[in-house]
């Protein structure tokens, strides 16, 4: 399952309301850093109308030869 940085912030917001997205995209990009996401070429339309990537989690199988 694929996701962006505002399918993540909808379901956060559930638990911690008036959470930035600044935060979630911050958070994305250090668990990239770390090899825990990766990120596809896939986009959808974000919160304000613009395109944004989509990150799913390591496959480590999967993800041994790409």
């Amino acid at each position: 399952v694929s996701m962006g940085p505002s399918d993540v912030l909808k379901l956060f917001t559930r638990v911690r309301p008036n959470t930035p997205i600044t935060s979630i995209r911050r958070s994305i990009t250090n668990l990239t850093e770390s090899g825990l996401l990766v990120k596809t070429h896939d986009k959808q339309r974000g919160l304000y109308g613009k395109p944004e990537y989509l990150w799913r989690l390591k496959d480590a199988q999967q993800d041994l030869f790409a």
